[in-house]
């Protein structure tokens, strides 16, 4: 619970299947972070269909596009959060956009394949 609110939990430091879990029962994943390279959570948290919420500094901008896969606030701006909490549609359709960048430029199979084309024109040169 989060200033007496029974809607929001703030959650300490847990293994990576423990993570998983909670991202799976979460409406929607907030990393508040002031600094961050890149926002592992987000991702994870977009393969889960989750609706992903990050701040604008360092590498969150650069995963999440605000209005389309995410939200993006200003650190400290937690009031700009409040209306993603009720808004159904909104959520699902951040949810949907961020599941499909996920899993299209973020996965196994799409990391493998670039990692490919990279060595390949490494080998060229």
């Amino acid at each position: 619970m989060c200033q007496g609110n029974k809607k929001i939990s703030i959650e300490p430091p847990v293994f990576y299947e423990e993570a998983q879990d909670l991202i799976d029962r979460c409406d929607f994943l907030v990393l508040p972070s002031r600094t961050e390279a890149m926002g592992r959570v987000l991702i994870e948290a977009m393969q889960h269909r989750k609706a992903v919420i990050g701040s604008s500094g360092d590498g969150f901008p650069y995963y999440v596009q605000h209005m389309r896969n995410g939200l993006v606030f200003d650190a400290e701006d937690w009031k700009g959060l409040e209306a993603l909490i009720e808004n159904t549609d909104l959520k699902q359709s951040l949810a949907n956009q961020g599941y499909s960048q996920a899993h299209s430029l973020y996965s196994e199979e799409s990391f493998l394949e670039r990692y490919c084309e990279l060595l390949a024109g490494a080998s060229k040169k």
